[in-house]
């Protein structure tokens, strides 16, 4: 990983199947003026320039809401690049393609996932069954069967997007169904392993 550079400029940009850009080549000037009709790329061009920016991947992205790769990567595309004097980024659909790249990444996010709730847990008997790695293991299997992530690799760092695989929207009785029956598979899995 690159060390961090924050006062330096953007002096060439290169971005391909990012949202409604498919290919873009870009030498930006001291001062830019982005103009166009709508959903012609506008918005785009400055999220891949936010993207680029070092640290902004893993200190931003994963507090964005998603439904999906569609938010980041043109329509059946692979996957979505962003690069320029500062960085590369890379933008996967799915963790499967990550995978084949850096291994490591998935099991970092559930490792980060898991202190996260040890904070929250206040049950000592919950948080001892949460530090079992075989519940961890049967854990991400069931969070692996309802979700997949949107991953981002860049020279300064990773983050990771949780998404549904089924699209269900948010809100109404379809999310509150997939709700309960999350909850209660959960509820099965603390149960298995609180007998042991």
């Amino acid at each position: 990983m690159k060390e961090i550079n924050k006062s330096s400029h953007i002096h060439q940009l290169s971005v391909r199947n990012f949202r409604a850009i498919r290919e873009l080549d870009y030498l930006p000037r001291q001062i830019n003026i982005i103009s166009g009709r709508n959903n012609t790329g506008k918005t785009a061009l400055l999220d891949a320039i936010a993207f680029n920016i070092p640290g902004y991947i893993h200190e931003e992205i994963e507090m964005y809401d998603i439904e999906g790769p569609i938010d980041f990567i043109c329509c059946g595309k692979n996957f979505a690049t962003i690069t320029s004097n500062l960085n590369t980024v890379k933008i996967y659909p799915d963790a499967n393609n990550l995978f084949r790249e850096q291994a490591v990444i998935l099991p970092e996010y559930f490792e980060k996932l898991f202190e996260n709730y040890n904070e929250f847990l206040v049950n000592n008997e919950i948080k001892n069954i949460f530090l079992n790695p075989n519940f961890r293991d049967e854990y991400i299997q069931l969070i692996r069967e309802y979700y997949d992530f949107v991953t981002f690799s860049s020279d300064y760092g990773y983050a990771v997007c949780p998404y549904l695989k089924q699209s269900i929207g948010w809100g109404g009785k379809q999310y509150d169904d997939f709700s309960k029956k999350m909850d209660n598979k959960l509820k099965k899995l603390i149960k298995k392993f609180e007998s042991r």
